[in-house]
């Protein structure tokens, strides 16, 4: 599925089974989207770097889908952003500051990945007042993470997103041998909703 020819400010999918990856051609809906939220569609492959030339964005839920990779540093440049959820995917890699330190992020929920490493102000969210959870992942001296072998059993097999990216298919775009999902789009002057904060646990 390619982004081309279409303005929305808002994108939902949500508890489908899409399957594929998200295209660079994202990127084509730079002037207008808001909201971009695909939730529990089985969305596989890496963030594409593309993402991050959303400069309008404020709120990027990808939870619960099969994500891979590291967190596109691109996404430092979103200044709107107020809301970015990674939760429940297989990320990897390091949570790096120039997402921690956005202007107006008031709620980043990045657990149960497999990220190692928190940069400078990552490490400290709450001084910042923003509402994290990074639970689940594999962050040393933080507490509730994963086991050191679920750790290594990931961090052994790292993903090269230059290699493992959304290639043409006879479909359209697809990730590997994933076929391709088809969003629905809503117009640019009826957002949708607005979308829940990070999951709350007990």
């Amino acid at each position: 599925m390619m982004f081309g020819g279409t303005s929305a400010s808002v994108v939902v999918i949500a508890n489908n089974n899409f399957k594929g990856c998200l295209p660079p051609s994202i990127a084509n809906l730079a002037d207008t989207l808001e909201e971009l939220l695909l939730i529990n569609t089985n969305l596989t492959g890496c963030l594409p770097p593309e993402v991050g030339y959303l400069y309008k964005l404020r709120v990027l839920d990808v939870s619960q889908n099969k994500i891979v990779g590291p967190i596109p540093y691109s996404l430092s440049g979103l200044a709107h952003l107020e809301q970015l959820n990674l939760a429940h995917n297989l990320m990897t890699g390091i949570v790096p500051q120039g997402v921690c330190i956005l202007p107006n992020l008031a709620n980043f929920t990045f657990s149960y990945n497999f990220f190692c490493e928190e940069e400078g102000t990552c490490m400290n969210l709450t001084s910042k007042g923003i509402k994290y959870d990074d639970r689940r992942n594999c962050l040393p001296e933080k507490p509730l993470q994963r086991s050191q072998k679920e750790c290594n059993d990931t961090l052994e097999h790292p993903v090269d997103c230059f290699q493992e990216c959304c290639v043409a298919s006879e479909g359209g775009v697809a990730f590997g041998r994933a076929t391709p999902f088809a969003p629905a789009l809503v117009p640019a002057a009826t957002p949708l909703l607005s979308p829940s904060l990070a999951p709350s646990f007990p």
